[in-house]
């Protein structure tokens, strides 16, 4: 594919990462679990969010919830175990992995860093 024909402008850099976000948006951005924000996604496109139960919402799981999902299947462990993001960081991008434990990497931008600076997130758990 040659840059003439892709339709990702690879120049872009927008102005800021940061602006006002919905409701949805801000839910969705703060999940680390990959198959719970899946489901939640689910919610909002079926104009469901209001019968989002807590668990779908927590942005990070106790370590027991988080231990008794992943027993139910090794997939609902993927992002489960990231690090906790800070309170005004950002993930602006999203590798997930397809499969058994769903390995997901975070990649994110804090508000501080003047220049384009990311940070990359990984964490297994076995």
């Amino acid at each position: 594919m040659t840059r003439e024909n892709c339709s990702i402008d690879p120049d872009f850099r927008p102005a800021s990462y940061f602006w006002p976000l919905g409701l949805e948006t801000h839910l969705l951005s703060r999940i680390k679990g990959a198959e719970r924000k899946k489901a939640l996604q689910a919610l909002i496109d079926d104009g469901r969010i209001d019968e989002t139960p807590d668990f779908l919402a927590k942005s990070a799981l106790p370590e027991r919830e988080r231990d008794l999902i992943g027993r139910l299947h090794r997939r609902f462990m993927g992002g489960e175990y990231l690090p906790d993001m800070g309170e005004r960081e950002i993930e602006i991008a999203r590798i997930s992995i397809n499969s058994t434990t769903s390995d997901v990497t975070g990649v994110l931008r804090p508000p501080h860093w003047k220049a384009h600076r990311l940070s990359c997130r990984r964490r297994l758990r076995w």
